[in-house]
């Protein structure tokens, strides 16, 4: 396939989740990959309407359905006796970080890499 030819496909795509009212795996994609970078719900929603990605709702659901999730395989996790899981008024999100220390050494050795997840 050419470029033009995924370019046909991608907007034959979008024509079709517009008119079955459902999302594809590009509008899908393009929706959280702008939630992630950009943050900014105006920008979802006018993609949305646009037929390009999915409405800030699901984008939203779908990323509190991945942090539900990785709360029940982690261990050793506190979470807030308030939260329910299943519950479509819960939002949750995310922030990540790493720490890596000496983390050029010739034998890979006295380094350390850790990670952190904070779910509010």
């Amino acid at each position: 396939m050419t470029k033009i030819d995924l370019k046909v496909v991608a907007v034959c795509r979008n024509i079709i989740s517009l008119g079955c009212k459902s999302s594809t795996p590009i509008t899908f994609a393009l929706g959280v990959k702008m939630h992630r970078d950009i943050g900014s719900k105006e920008l979802i929603q006018d993609l949305n309407c646009l037929g390009h990605s999915m409405n800030y709702d699901a984008v939203r659901r779908f990323l509190t359905a991945i942090a539900v999730q990785q709360l029940s395989k982690q261990y050793g996790c506190i979470r807030p006796s308030s939260y329910q899981a299943g519950n479509p008024e819960t939002i949750v999100d995310a922030v990540i970080d790493n720490f890596d220390r000496n983390e050029e050494t010739i034998d890979g050795k006295n380094t350390a890499h850790a990670m952190a997840i904070v779910l509010y």
